[in-house]
């Protein structure tokens, strides 16, 4: 072998070994105070793509006169715990709660025969919606994990509880986490099963999944111990270039 070709030979080795990973999406989205941060997630009934095109199809441009945005969609890695198994979570801007109100008050008669096609396209659907009462930005990257967590609290365990997310939280750095969001009770929560709203939601954002389940692993992530219900999701945002 030549000098030429074993310059050639290394030039390649060099160039795989510093090829960069694939380039992560992200988005950002400003929410204002007063806005409203909505997550829904939903449980598809069989065979329902018609009927559920022809929801959408009726309800979008009424919500969308309106002004509510759809950001993106998550979609759910590992179902951490709870029987609320939604392959995807939505999150949603509405701005404003009195845009709501209106939606499914002097605006109702545009989509309510819409409306009642609900439980012939989900088996179940949650919406959970919280009016801020601060500026927020979100950003999701693609190429990281979100956990979602809903508690249902003991309601003579709250001083408990908060001392246990004061403690994970100092913890979850150490991780290469960080809170994007907390919150108590939802402004609005609505369901067609039979959930009430939880007490409190918290979402987080992980570098990675090695790293989520390293912290995972550790005593002070284990549930609260004093509650009536715990869901919890960890999802992925699929965001387009």
């Amino acid at each position: 072998m030549n000098t030429k070709q074993i310059a050639l030979i290394a030039t390649i080795g060099l160039s795989a070994a510093i090829t960069p990973a694939a380039k992560a999406n992200s988005i950002t989205h400003d929410f204002k105070q007063g806005e409203v941060m909505c997550l829904v997630s939903s449980i598809n009934q069989e065979n329902n793509k018609e009927i559920k095109m022809a929801y959408f199809q009726g309800v979008r441009p009424v919500a969308g006169n309106l002004g509510f945005e759809w950001i993106t969609n998550l979609y759910v890695d590992t179902q951490l715990a709870g029987d609320h198994q939604a392959p995807a979570f939505s999150l949603i801007k509405i701005p404003s709660t009195q845009a709501k109100i209106d939606l499914n008050d002097k605006y109702l008669s545009d989509w309510a025969n819409f409306r009642k096609m609900r439980p012939d396209v989900w088996k179940n659907i949650v919406q959970r919606e919280y009016e801020l009462d601060k500026d927020l930005t979100i950003k999701l990257d693609d190429q990281k994990y979100y956990q979602v967590e809903t508690f249902w609290v003991q309601q003579d365990r709250e001083l408990e509880f908060d001392q246990y997310r004061i403690n994970i939280e100092a913890k979850v750095p150490d991780y290469s986490g960080r809170v994007l969001y907390k919150a108590g009770m939802p402004s609005s929560f609505e369901t067609l099963g039979k959930e009430r709203a939880p007490s409190h939601m918290v979402i987080t954002e992980w570098e990675n999944k090695k790293q989520f389940e390293k912290f995972s692993k550790q005593d002070m992530a284990k549930p609260f111990k004093y509650l009536g219900g715990y869901n919890a999701w960890l999802m992925k945002p699929r965001i387009q270039s």
